[in-house]
Formats: structure tokens, C-alpha cells, sequence
């Protein structure tokens, strides 16, 4: 009778921990669950993101002709972590306020601003101080300069058939660019925005295929953003 009872009391015992272990699996998997699913971006660009993408030169460009643009339809295609390995020190000519100074995007407080324009022209002024401005390469990279590190980062770079026109910061941590890609088959563009959280160093891109924005977009920088300058 007492091994009967043993045997019992060794069974009940292992039962119970196996219950508590698969409780304990199915908590830690609801945990990784939602801390998932609080990873994920959202799927279209927040309103409060797109009260800022409103109020960018390409926005108030593009609804010239455009008044039904509506940011809403860019959709999330990829999201990812970027460590920013592309760093130098910033050591700007005797010129570069000069010539690019009114075309940099300053961060609200004025620490850090986007470099849309120096590694992709050439400009300079002329003896009657007029810009002017010459391709310098065929690819496109776009800086963030941090003023008080005095370092230069990379944000993005682009091969030929790609390109980012215009920039806003949301706040001193958050921007976007604005541009287009070649799609996959390199047969024609997607309109495209680059959303940067630079605490978190978190990428969201947003892809539209719109043939008028694309249109758009391909005119803007030279004809709207960069009009004071004289591009040969």
C-alpha cells in the first residue's frame, strides 16, 4: 500500500511540473509576442508625421498641381536598424556656408541639420555673387551633421536612377527625406520616404507607385529647392 501511495505522490509531482512549465512557456511566449508586435512600425506614416510632411517645400510644390496628394497612401515596405558605420569628422571649406548654408535642414534647436546637396553639386558664387551650381556625381549620399561632436554621418546612399529632394525634421531625434527609387525591375520609380528615429537609430522606409508624384519629385529640387541656384 505505501509504494501504492509513493507511486501516486512521484506522478501527481511530475504532472504538476509540467503544467507549471508549459504556464511558464506560454507567458514567455506571450511576452515575445507583444514586445513583437510593439516592434512593428506602423503600417501607413503616423498623422502627426504627416502634419510636418504637409508642411515641406515639395508638399507645397507638388499640391500646386496636385491638390489631392495625400501622404496616407505611401505604405511601409521595409523597416530595419541602422548603426550609421559612415562617420567622419565635419570640416567644412572656407565656402560651405556660403554656398550651401541656406539650403541646409537645421534640427529644431539648431544642433544638427541635413546635408541634402554638397556631395551631389557643385556650388559656388560667381564675382556677381551668384550661385552656380555643376552635377558632381552620379550617385546620391545625404549627411547629418551633428554640430556639437563636429562629426558628419551618413544617412543614405544612392546609386544613379534614385534620388532624395527634399527633408523635415518632426523633432531634434526624428526627420524624413523625401525622394524616389528605382523599383525592383529598374523599369521605372517609386516615390519613397525615409523616416529616421536617431535615439532609437530605427529606419521605416514608405513606398508609393504614383507616376505624378514621381514627376513631381524628379522636378522639384533643381526647379523649386535649388532655384537660386544657376546649374549648367
Amino acid at each position: 500500500m505505501r509504494k501504492v501511495i509513493y507511486f501516486f505522490f512521484v506522478i501527481t509531482s511530475i504532472l504538476s511540473a509540467c503544467n507549471d512549465s508549459q504556464d511558464q512557456k506560454a507567458g514567455n511566449n506571450e511576452q515575445e509576442e507583444d514586445s513583437v508586435l510593439a516592434d512593428k512600425p506602423d503600417s501607413v506614416i503616423m498623422d502627426a508625421n504627416l502634419a510636418i510632411i504637409n508642411s515641406t517645400g515639395f508638399s507645397k510644390y507638388a499640391r500646386t498641381s496636385m491638390p489631392e496628394l495625400n501622404w496616407n497612401k505611401f505604405t511601409i515596405t521595409k523597416f530595419w536598424q541602422e548603426d550609421f558605420p559612415n562617420k567622419t569628422n565635419f570640416e567644412p571649406g572656407k565656402d560651405f556656408w556660403d554656398t550651401y548654408g541656406q539650403f541646409l535642414k537645421y534640427s529644431p534647436d539648431s544642433s544638427k541639420f541635413i546635408d541634402l546637396d554638397s556631395y551631389n553639386i557643385s556650388i559656388t558664387k560667381n564675382k556677381k555673387g551668384q550661385l552656380i551650381g555643376g552635377s558632381q556625381e552620379p550617385d546620391t549620399e545625404i549627411s547629418l551633421i551633428d554640430l556639437k561632436k563636429k562629426e558628419k554621418m551618413r544617412l543614405v546612399f544612392l546609386g544613379p536612377g534614385n534620388s532624395v529632394e527634399d527633408a523635415a525634421w518632426i523633432d531634434n531625434d526624428n526627420l524624413v527625406l523625401i525622394g524616389y527609387l528605382e523599383n525592383e525591375a529598374a523599369s521605372g520609380n517609386i516615390a519613397a520616404i525615409w523616416q529616421f528615429n536617431l535615439s532609437s537609430k530605427r529606419v521605416n522606409l514608405y513606398e508609393l507607385s504614383d507616376e505624378e508624384v514621381i514627376k513631381k519629385l524628379k522636378n522639384y529640387s533643381e526647379r523649386e529647392r535649388l532655384k537660386n541656384v544657376m546649374i549648367k
